[in-house]
């Protein structure tokens, strides 16, 4: 055999080990079906798939660095398909469902799964007037719980405002780690529609979560809680729906009202819905309201959080898309004003006119100034429900551009 031949032959062999070992080397043993109760850390396996279409929620345990652990509960989306992008929603509960460490855990399982807020997110309630929200948006919800004596946020509900902490709670940080480990567990989350709600309790620590990290969530809705209103300025690019009872006894709704208040003063455009004569418990008016989830799961991540994967490798055109979203912004704000204005010009005027030509017409300018009025009030609807209709047109746009960007730069 002449030399090249040989060294032929040599090559395609070292080619068949190689390319054996490497398959080898991708295959994995499928893993066993998933308990009752998991210990889940950064690197835990992903579950059989049918754990995740029982239509309830199955416990966990997470285990942080230090070996403090935390007991969590996890909802997958409905019809649950591997190959799917889905959204996740954080859910932080209420002071009176913490885990009492003396009780046995399907006590403590109980005491915050059978709360209607929490099933409205997964299993769902019975009723036609409930949303059925895993149906219209299928989502992850998981839903950390805290042990008692512990808090989201130390500070006494009845507090109100309060000065952000050096250090996040360890009950709130570790919630935050959760969902971190699972994006590294199940890759298919979508890290541009991370949402964050809680109530009471679970409100101050939506606040609180958002203010540490701006960035990492793509929409938050804090029920009766309350923040820090000096980090107000970190919040003004997040989308917020913030609600209160303004006979809210147990959460002074001064907490809601600085926060929102703080955020329009530094630039921001937050939601606020506060119930006339509404006490504590809120929630239903909230989770029950289809505008509610219509807003929440639209809401996407304009650019990568920054400690993100999903990372651009150049930050020219986020910026440039940033620079364009707050330009357009700003026009449709100056678009208002000016339109309001017009509205109030011309209406001072017809009232001057009104009142000149009153002696000699008498009722039937009464007759004109109520169609006026009417006139006016009927174009000021429609050119608010105009910009609204360019401002979510403008905004898919953008994330249409943003999507097509990434693909360039990625």
């Amino acid at each position: 055999m002449k030399a090249w031949k040989q060294r032929t032959a040599w090559l395609c062999f070292i080619l068949n080990v190689l390319l054996f070992a490497l398959v080898s080397s991708s295959y994995t043993k499928p893993t066993p079906p998933a308990q009752a109760t998991m210990h889940a850390s950064f690197f835990t396996p992903t579950p059989q798939v049918q754990a995740m279409t029982s239509g309830n929620y199955i416990t966990r345990v997470f285990t942080d660095a230090h070996g403090m652990q935390m007991t969590y509960y996890l909802f997958f989306p409905i019809d649950y398909d591997p190959q799917k992008r889905y959204p996740l929603v954080l859910l932080l509960h209420g002071g009176d469902e913490r885990a009492n460490v003396g009780n046995p855990p399907d006590q403590n399982r109980n005491v915050l799964l059978n709360q209607d807020y929490v099933k409205v997110w997964g299993p769902g309630l019975p009723g036609q007037s409930s949303p059925d929200v895993q149906a219209q948006y299928p989502t992850f919800v998981v839903i950390p719980q805290v042990d008692d004596p512990q808090h989201w946020v130390d500070v006494q509900a009845s507090q109100g405002s309060y000065i952000l902490a050096a250090q996040p709670t360890d009950s709130l940080r570790m919630a935050r780690e959760i969902v971190d480990a699972l994006q590294k567990q199940y890759p298919n989350i979508d890290a541009y529609r991370l949402y964050i709600t809680g109530l009471s309790m679970g409100g101050y620590g939506t606040w609180d979560a958002i203010e540490r990290w701006p960035g990492y969530f793509a929409a938050a809705a804090p029920l009766a809680g309350a923040g820090d209103p000096s980090k107000a300025s970190r919040l003004v690019n997040l989308p917020i729906w913030a609600f209160h009872g303004s006979g809210d006894g147990g959460v002074p709704v001064s907490g809601s009202r600085d926060m929102i208040q703080a955020i329009k003063v530094a630039g921001g455009h937050p939601r606020y819905t506060e119930y006339a004569g509404a006490g504590h418990e809120i929630w239903a008016m909230v989770y029950s309201t289809p505008a509610f989830f219509s807003w929440l799961f639209s809401q996407h991540n304009s650019y990568p959080r920054p400690d993100s994967a999903h990372r651009l490798r150049r930050t020219a055109t986020p910026s440039l898309l940033r620079t364009l979203e707050t330009w357009l912004r700003s026009l449709l704000k100056s678009l208002e004003t000016w339109f309001d204005s017009l509205l109030r010009m011309l209406k001072t005027w017809f009232g001057s006119l009104l009142r000149m030509l009153e002696p000699w017409f008498g009722d039937l300018l009464r007759i004109w100034e109520t169609w006026f009025s009417s006139l006016l009030k009927m174009l000021e609807t429609w050119f608010s429900s105009s910009l609204r209709t360019l401002e979510t047109w403008l905004g898919s746009l953008l994330r249409i551009w943003e999507t097509w960007f990434r693909a360039i730069f990625l």
